[in-house]
């Protein structure tokens, strides 16, 4: 009997949620069921493949026949035509708008044929949950290379050479930060992996650990090898139900096979793993906050120095690093530091998993090399505009930038984001159309900001507060011109006292949005115009005479009776009883009601 062809139900949490798990029971006992197509094809499960937006789905066989929005029924046809009767089913395949076909295998698939992965390449064919599957794919190669051919200081000097940098938004230098911390004699010392992600729209780290568990984890234990550490922690936080249970499962396995403990892979090197679970507050994402809440107290950052290689958790020398760039590891060892180099920009080198989303045509979870464009990423990537025309992008999650439609052919790295002044910071893209006011949404991130502050130093407790009430005036039209300067002001005095980056990098958007787009800020405070029509208090509805049908949807809709008029009629908005709430402008049926 030859090998047999898989069926690969995506089991991330995005499909899961979607009804994953039935269509792999179904599928698994159909399979089951049935002599002849359990000797030709096995059921697995697999990791994310990023194209949420689909899912769940499925991929059959080694041409990898892509099957989207899969339910049970269509899992039952997909045995039935397919693997009985051998006709793809196009029904049920994506439908490429550029083209105007359907496109049948997972490879062709644009939104997949245009990235460039490394860190994602494997992860939909491997299942999370099978040690041995993921040992078909390189597994814990790199690690039995570096503690069969190399000392630990060579290690870490191996991936300073790679010039990997942090990917959890700093860009420090992760083989500097190894070679401190091998330098240090102190023991226990500790390899953190810093899973808390907080920023609103991100899941990359998430979505790793729950689709390629063991990548991190042999992540972590080549770090602790390179760095003579004998501790590792994965802080988590235990809301996300399915990435804790790959991660404990995954741990557990290691320990079965002896790949953690007294003697890793039977060689002379001691190290174990533990799982830490974190309240779920964005603050302790913060590497001092994140070492104190682990210590069983308030999430509250430090000044540094010390750094956490000389004094961190329990006043221990302390690794961390975040989730991506310990999914990084294997790779540079596998690929060699040269071919790792020749990926990127001149002082951003590998890939970037970035969350896409916005007004564009296809969103997800995506991996491009360091040098991307935005222009490549929303057109090439997303499929273009879904309606309206580009406006703005935000990068970087809740401390990114709102960079324009003229820095659109600018490429995506560290050193070229700093000069927009943005940072990478989590990884989040959002696509922005002209539906978007970036004061709203400029205020909305200072909101986030100060709600997840923890209150311990005055200049992030109370400038969030205080740019907060300055942009809730000016959307609520009672700005003045100078409050732009106070915005300056504020901000400035956050970035240069704030204890940690939260209250110096909250300031982001707003500073972006000044530079940026300082005629729509002007705009709010000076004409009372919100051109987006976003903005509630800056917003008139009008009821056009001529296309009015008078159906009388909108009269019974108003929340406050501002519409009046006799069904049939004309329908007229009564100003000053208008609470511009917008919900007659959205079900209106001929679009007569107009919005300025």
């Amino acid at each position: 009997m030859g090998r047999k062809q898989p069926i690969i139900v995506c089991s991330n949490s995005g499909c899961v949620s979607s009804g994953g798990i039935d269509i792999f029971i179904t599928l698994y006992s159909e399979i089951f069921n049935n002599p002849n197509l359990i000797e030709k094809y096995e059921v697995k499960k697999g990791g994310c493949h990023g194209f949420c937006e689909v899912g769940p789905t499925v991929i059959v066989g080694d041409e990898k026949v892509f099957y989207i929005k899969v339910d049970t029924a269509k899992a039952k046809d997909i045995i039935n035509e397919h693997l009985i009767n051998g006709k793809i089913i196009e029904r049920y395949l994506f439908f490429d708008f550029e083209t105007k076909k359907r496109v049948p295998y997972y490879d062709d698939i644009p939104f997949i044929k245009k990235q460039e992965r490394l860190l994602l390449k494997s992860s939909p064919f491997v299942d999370p949950e099978d040690f041995v599957d993921y040992m078909k794919y390189d597994g814990f190669k790199a690690l039995e290379t570096v503690l069969d051919k190399y000392q630990p200081l060579d290690v870490c000097n191996m991936i300073l050479h790679s010039e990997l940098r942090g990917r959890g938004g700093g860009g420090f230098y992760t083989g500097k930060k190894w070679l401190i911390q091998a330098e240090q004699i102190a023991q226990p010392k500790y390899v953190i992996c810093n899973g808390d992600e907080g920023d609103p729209g991100t899941f990359m780290d998430k979505y790793l650990m729950e689709g390629d568990p063991f990548r991190i984890l042999e992540g972590i234990l080549i770090a602790g090898y390179a760095t003579m550490s004998n501790c590792g922690i994965v802080y988590l936080r235990k809301e996300y139900d399915l990435a804790v249970k790959r991660m404990e499962n995954a741990l557990k396995i290691l320990y079965d096979k002896k790949f953690l403990g007294y003697s890793v892979m039977g060689r002379p090197f001691a190290f174990d793993i533990k799982i830490e679970y974190g309240p779920g507050a964005y603050i302790c994402g913060e590497e001092t906050a994140l070492f104190a809440s682990i210590e069983s107290k308030r999430g509250n950052p430090k000044v540094k120095p010390p750094f956490p290689t000389e004094r961190g958790l329990f006043d221990n020398p302390t690794l961390i690093n975040n989730v991506e760039t310990y999914a990084n590891i294997r790779d540079i060892i596998n690929l060699g530091v040269e071919e790792y180099l020749k990926i990127g920009t001149a002082e951003s080198k590998g890939t970037k998993i970035f969350t896409l989303s916005g007004s564009i045509k296809h969103s997800g979870l995506i991996e491009m090399p360091f040098g991307v464009t935005f222009d490549s990423i929303i057109n090439d990537i997303g499929g273009g505009m879904q309606k309206l025309k580009f406006k703005a992008i935000q990068v970087g999650g809740a401390s990114g930038g709102i960079i324009p439609i003229s820095d659109i052919n600018e490429q995506i790295s560290f050193e070229n984001l700093a000069k927009l002044d943005s940072l990478l910071g989590a990884g989040g893209i959002v696509v922005l159309d002209e539906s978007t006011c970036v004061v709203e949404m400029a205020k909305y991130y200072i909101e986030f900001a100060q709600e997840e502050s923890c209150g311990f130093c005055v200049p992030c407790r109370e400038g969030t507060q205080k740019l907060l009430k300055i942009l809730n005036k000016i959307i609520d039209g009672e700005g003045q011109l100078d409050d732009i300067e106070k915005i300056r002001s504020i901000s400035s005095f956050m970035f240069e006292t704030s204890l940690c980056g939260l209250g110096r990098e909250a300031i982001n958007p707003v500073i972006s949005m000044l530079k940026n787009f300082d005629q729509e800020l002007k705009e709010h405070i000076k004409d009372k115009k919100c051109r987006a029509g976003v903005c509630p208090r800056l917003v008139k509805y009008v009821i056009n005479k001529e296309s009015c049908i008078g159906c009388g949807a909108c009269k019974l809709i108003c929340p406050v009776n501002a519409i009046t008029g006799i069904q049939g009629q004309y329908h007229t908005i009564d100003r000053e009883m208008c609470i511009r709430c917008g919900q007659c402008y959205k079900i209106c049926p001929k679009e007569a009601i107009l919005r300025s």
